[in-house]
């Protein structure tokens, strides 16, 4: 939607800032008609945050002037957004109903539809009255049996079309009326169903339910095991089962018992006991998928193998009569025989789309084939989709985005940095949101280019660039007080410039301080270095003892020896050893710098001479 919006938006923006603004190449402005219905407009949200209206052709059909924008219903009207306020307007962007609401939803089949205001829900007519004043807080649109699910005081009930009860607010939670004439209600934690007039068809008492199927039964739980009730209430099959699935076309329904998978009938008994590690319902052409052993088969009503379990993986067969599957790590197709429509080959593959061709990878590219497995487009592409509604393929080749046509030919050639997947699901407009060269914008069903949302432009008397927009014929729209925006963009580069300047004068000063201080600090640790240098030199020479004076070298109390002083100098005494002891070592050892080490001294070293540093004594 916001998608959408954009495009419109962007298309009225321009339009809109032309009158408001001013038109590089003035022109004068085109009148449109007021669009159809018919014509089936698209919202689309432009740059400037608003949404408006554009036709197929890129045309602004409703200028671009809302907050959000919603599609036309068939009844000619569309919800818009204006001011924080829901509205509806009509094709021709006149207001049906102003914007008043805080949401707002389509009108049902009956002319009303449901409006908030003030927090609470009411009803109201095409006209904008209110049918019923907002007043519940919960509501739902009404069902086709003319009632409505609301909420009032915390509690669900129905109301009709005057605002009338026709079930007072009684239940913890509720649905709308099923197509047999009942609605799954929950009270007091339990689920049970009831009629129009309110009165239980069956007592809550369920901790699930689901609506009846069409062969009249409805899938319950109770006690955390699954079974089937009628409408009556009574049970088909008592809640027996692990999980449960629907009964298909062929009154078989797959169920799972004890970890495995079956089939039952409508009155609970067997058709297939359960055996498989996976079960899928039954298709249209008879045969239900299956697991076993860890591999894909397909089996018939009876039970039987139609297709052997060979499969690492499968699909159900589609429309066609063929199915995906996978063996050898590779895809191909098979038929319901079991034989191979198209070899497993491909490393990737997607379903047959309504056109006939399926998307498939090979190589690493992406291509197309037919359900013979012939090609109708080679793989060529880094990435791609399957066909949609509207006849056409978003593909990815060279890193841009396109679109392809079934014969191979390009609606849209791959130039876009990114085409919007809305665009396949919309075959009413046909248009779809886009990149060009970084610049949004909008393309059609035949790939063309519609509409540009904006492009960078350069200020006219600065180098400063601005955002324009593009209206639709494809001329520059400058925004309103464009030149007063590209002065502030001026102003405000100068003001970057300048302060960048500022920051590297300071950091430049900081720079300065910091080398300064560390010049200081080197400077200091020098003289003190040198301090320190010349105190050591001074006490070089300065000595504690003098000739003939006893010393003891630094030791531990045991392992020691004694001298005497006979010289003096550079820092050393040399003594003469007069005692030795060595406490049970055999040698002590002494070395100039640090008296230990590589001289040995013992007992017979008395008598003897050595040099040691003043600091061994002193």
């Amino acid at each position: 939607m916001r998608i959408r919006a954009l495009f419109m938006l962007l298309l009225g923006i321009m339009l809109s800032i032309a009158s408001e603004g001013s038109l590089h190449a003035k022109t004068a402005s085109v009148q449109r008609p007021a669009a159809s219905v018919a014509e089936k407009l698209k919202g689309v949200w432009f740059n400037d945050h608003a949404y408006g209206y554009i036709r197929n052709d890129g045309s602004v059909a409703i200028d671009s002037q809302f907050e959000s924008a919603r599609s036309f219903a068939s009844n000619g009207l569309a919800m818009v957004k204006k001011g924080g306020f829901w509205g509806y307007i009509k094709p021709d962007g006149s207001y049906a109903i102003q914007p008043q609401f805080d949401d707002a939803w389509s009108f049902a089949s009956n002319g009303l539809a449901r409006v908030k205001k003030g927090g609470l829900f009411g009803y109201i007519k095409t006209d904008g009255s209110y049918a019923i004043q907002p007043q519940f807080e919960s509501a739902w649109s009404f069902a086709s049996n003319g009632l409505a699910m609301v909420e009032k005081g915390g509690f669900w009930g129905y109301i009709k079309t005057d605002g009338s009860y026709a079930i007072q607010p009684q239940f913890d939670d509720a649905n709308d009326f099923a197509s047999n004439g009942l609605a799954r209600v929950k009270k007091g934690g339990f689920w049970g169903y009831i009629k129009p007039d309110g009165s239980y068809a069956i007592q809550p008492q369920f901790d699930d339910a689901n609506d009846f199927a069409s062969n009249g039964l409805a899938i319950v739980e109770k006690g955390g095991l699954f079974g089937y009730i009628k409408t009556d209430g009574s049970y088909a099959t008592q809640p027996q089962f692990d999980d449960v699935g629907g009964f298909a076309s062929n009154g078989l329904a797959a169920v799972m018992k004890g970890g495995f998978w079956g089939y039952i009938k409508s009155d609970g008994s067997y058709a297939i006991q359960p055996q498989f590690e996976s079960a899928w319902s039954f298709a249209s052409n008879g045969l239900a998928m299956v697991k076993k052993g860890g591999l894909f088969g397909y089996i018939k009503i009876d039970g039987s193998y139609a297709i052997q379990p060979q499969f690492e993986d499968a699909w159900s067969f589609a429309s066609n009569g063929l199915a995906r599957v996978k063996k050898g790590g590779l895809f191909g197709y098979i038929k319901t025989d079991g034989s191979y429509a198209t070899q497993p080959q491909f490393d990737d593959v997607g379903g047959f789309a309504s056109n006939g061709l399926a998307m498939v990878k090979k190589g690493g590219l992406f291509g197309y084939i037919k359900s013979d497995g012939s090609y109708a487009i080679q793989p060529q592409f880094d990435d791609a989709n399957g066909f949609r509604n509207v006849g056409l393929a978003k593909i990815k080749k060279n890193g841009k985005f396109g679109l392809v046509r079934a014969d191979g030919s390009y609606a849209a050639m791959p130039v876009y940095d990114k085409i919007d997947d809305e665009y396949y699901d919309n075959s009413k407009s046909g248009i779809a949101g886009a990149t060009f060269n970084e610049h949004d914008c909008y393309i059609n069903s035949s790939g063309v280019k519609i509409l540009q949302l904006w492009t960078e432009q350069k200020c006219p008397s600065s180098s400063e660039t601005i955002r324009a927009w593009v209206n639709s014929k494809g001329q520059i729209v400058w925004p309103k007080n464009y030149l007063a925006k590209c002065n502030e963009l001026k102003i405000a580069k100068a003001r970057e410039v300048a302060k960048e300047r500022a920051q590297e004068i300071q950091r430049k000063k900081e720079a300065a301080i910091r080398e300064a201080r560390e010049a200081a600090k080197e400077r200091t640790q020098e003289i003190q270095r040198k301090k320190e240098a010349a105190i050591r030199e001074k006490n070089k020479n300065v000595y504690k003892y003098s000739y003939g004076d006893q010393v003891i070298p630094h030791h531990d109390g045991k392992n020691y020896w004694e001298g005497v002083v006979v010289d003096r100098a550079d820092g050393r005494y040399k003594v003469k050893i007069t005692h030795v002891e060595l406490g049970g070592w055999f040698a002590l050892g002494i070395r100039a710098d640090s008296c230990t080490g590589n001289e040995s001294i013992d007992y017979s070293s008395k008598g003897t001479y050595i040099w040691i540093p003043k600091s061994c004594v002193e």
